[in-house]
């Protein structure tokens, strides 16, 4: 498939919240986003970011032992310009297979509302063809072994998806451009 890359370097919690609010505005309310990432890495931290940036009030945890939480608590006077209205925030790093992610009839939320997944790569093969694939890393002081605090992103997107709001992906690719970031266009991916 077709895929365009963003690379984004992000410095700071104030850069990773504009960053969630450059990306909330591509979005659509039948989007699966794809969180991958070490622990630690800001997967949960980009989600509360992401969460508030789309206007909902919500309190953002990680849905590790829950597998599933739901975000609807939506301000009725939000600034964030968005057709979504619900919010599926997955976790499935306690799952042993993907099969216990179908045994469980989650995936019946994919289409119903933006559908965030952590450790999506675990059951990559039960996402659709058009999920963007959201990759957290981070550095760690190598002398200190503490968390920097840096985080690289790296936004995978199907390539027709960036086509149905070009303006709010412009806005993307120059937040990617201005934060030391690469664009890779036109990438053939499997992803």
């Amino acid at each position: 498939m077709l895929t365009e890359k963003l690379q984004f370097k992000i410095d700071s919690l104030d850069e990773m919240t504009e960053f969630a609010k450059q990306f909330a505005a591509c979005l659509k309310s039948d989007d699966c986003v794809c969180l991958t990432g070490d622990l630690g890495a800001g997967k949960t931290t980009f989600t509360n970011a992401l969460v508030h940036a789309l206007g909902f009030n919500d309190l953002v945890s990680s849905p590790t032992f829950n597998i599933l939480h739901e975000y609807s608590d939506k301000e009725t006077s939000s600034e964030a310009q968005t057709d979504i209205e619900i919010v599926y925030h997955f976790d499935t790093y306690r799952l042993e297979t993907p099969e216990n992610f179908l045994d469980s009839a989650l995936d019946s939320y994919f289409g119903q509302g933006l559908c965030l997944v952590e450790w999506g790569e675990l059951i990559k093969d039960l996402l659709s063809v058009e999920t963007i694939y959201l990759a957290i890393s981070y550095q760690q002081d190598w002398q200190t072994n503490v968390d920097n605090g840096h985080r690289e992103i790296t936004l995978t997107v199907p390539a027709k998806l960036t086509k149905r709001n070009e303006k709010a992906w412009q806005a993307l690719v120059d937040f990617s451009l201005a934060h030391r970031g690469q664009l890779q266009n036109g990438e053939q991916s499997e992803e």
